[in-house]
């Protein structure tokens, strides 16, 4: 690149640059303006507006609250306790696998209990 070029691109570059910072100057001016228009009365009163216009009847409110306060739970560790963790499904599994081998020794204990009976009555006999 020659000079002028260079020199070109560096003074766009300048511009830009001075009409961002003019625009957020402007936009930061403009939000102060407006935070200073509103009071507590008009925040009020567009919350009742908002509450108004959702039209949910009483027990639906009464669910929202309840289920804001329960997502709001944490146990001791700081964990929401409406959380389930992924390995939880995993655990489960693993649960049902040894109920399942307890049930099977289970069924073979019966089994040999039923053939003592059956010899004890043999042997009565």
């Amino acid at each position: 690149m020659g000079g002028p070029e260079t020199a070109g691109i560096v003074v766009i570059t300048v511009v830009v640059i001075q009409g961002l910072m003019g625009l957020i100057k402007y936009i930061i001016a403009k939000n102060n303006s407006n935070k200073e228009n509103l009071n507590h009365n008009s925040i009020m009163l567009k919350l009742n507006d908002i509450e108004d216009s959702c039209g949910m009847t009483d027990n639906q409110d009464f669910w929202l609250h309840e289920l804001h306060k329960m997502h709001t739970r944490y146990d001791s560790d700081g964990t929401p306790m409406w959380y389930v963790p992924r390995s939880w499904a995993e655990t489960q599994k693993e649960i049902v696998n040894q109920l399942r081998s307890v049930s099977e020794v289970n069924m073979k204990m019966l089994d040999i209990i039923e053939r003592l009976e059956r010899r004890l009555e043999q042997k009565q006999m």
